[in-house]
C-alpha cells in the first residue's frame, strides 16, 4: 500500500429483529470514522426477503462532489415511491436509523403494504 493511502475497511452483518424481520447493515470505515453506510429493512414473506427501506449515503454525486445521505421510500404495489433526504453526520444517522427501523417497524410495514406514506412524515 502507498504510503498515505487511505486504509478503508467494509462491515458487513445482519442483525435479527424477530423470525420475520431484520437489518442488514454493511458500513464503510477509514481511520475509525463511518464514512459511507446502508441499512435495509427487510421482512420474510413466503417469496422470500422483501426489502421494507433502505437508508444510505452510497451514492456519490460527482457533479456536486458530495455523497447525500438519503432513505428510499418504497410501498408493495409501487416499489420505490421517492428518495427521503436527510442531514447530519454518517455515525449519528447510521444509529439513528437503525433505531428507527427498530422501534418502529410495525409502522413501517404498515405503510408498505398499504401505501400509507407520506413525504414529510416518513
Amino acid at each position: 500500500m502507498k504510503k498515505g493511502a487511505k486504509t478503508r475497511k467494509l462491515k458487513n452483518f445482519i442483525i435479527p429483529i424477530s423470525l420475520k424481520d431484520r437489518l442488514v447493515v454493511k458500513i464503510w470505515i477509514v481511520k475509525g470514522q463511518v464514512i459511507k453506510f446502508s441499512v435495509t429493512y427487510l421482512r420474510k414473506i413466503k417469496q422470500g426477503w422483501l426489502a421494507i427501506k433502505r437508508c444510505d449515503n452510497s451514492h456519490f454525486y460527482q457533479d456536486e462532489g458530495y455523497i447525500e445521505p438519503h432513505c428510499h421510500i418504497m410501498a408493495y404495489k409501487e416499489r420505490e415511491l421517492y428518495k427521503q433526504p436527510l442531514k447530519g453526520e454518517p455515525k449519528d444517522l447510521l444509529n439513528a436509523i437503525i433505531k428507527d427501523f427498530k422501534t418502529r417497524r410495525k409502522i413501517l410495514l404498515e405503510n408498505y403494504f398499504n401505501n400509507n406514506y407520506e413525504r414529510k412524515n416518513n
